[in-house]
């Protein structure tokens, strides 16, 4: 089975929204692909995704409030077969933890307000998919 990890820098934002958007994508396209998220810092571990994700996700028809952020861990580096960091900085924080670089990909995803954040962050998402797990 494939497997992909988003990562973003507290794992409360971006990356449990790219990971409530990947697992409705993966059951409406009915892949067989395992998905998770991290986040590169500590600071928010054991916490639920911020309010404005969970309204960006229930806009959408998605419940991504029972995630609870974690830090990534050399571990999900062995066990994903890509890692996705939502912007450079994670990238760069990701290949300092040892992640291997045939594993990173960049989503690019800034933290951006409103309509086009949702559209660009769930558009993202499904090319990955696509690109990368289909």
């Amino acid at each position: 089975m494939k497997s992909v990890l988003f990562v973003c820098l507290g794992n409360i934002c971006r990356s449990p929204l790219a990971h409530g958007i990947a697992e409705n994508y993966i059951k409406l396209l009915e892949l067989k692909v395992t998905v998770d998220s991290a986040g590169t810092g500590e600071w928010h571990v054991g916490e639920h995704p911020c309010k404005h994700s969970q309204t960006i996700a229930s806009e959408n028809g998605l419940d991504i409030s029972k995630q609870v952020a974690r830090q990534v861990i050399s571990e999900d580096f062995k066990k994903f077969d890509i890692v996705v960091g939502l912007d450079d900085s994670n990238l760069v924080d990701l290949e300092t933890l040892g992640c291997p670089s045939h594993k990173l990909k960049n989503l690019e995803i800034m933290d951006l307000r409103g309509k086009i954040y949702q559209i660009l962050i769930f558009s993202m998402v499904l090319k990955v998919l696509k690109k990368y797990m289909i």
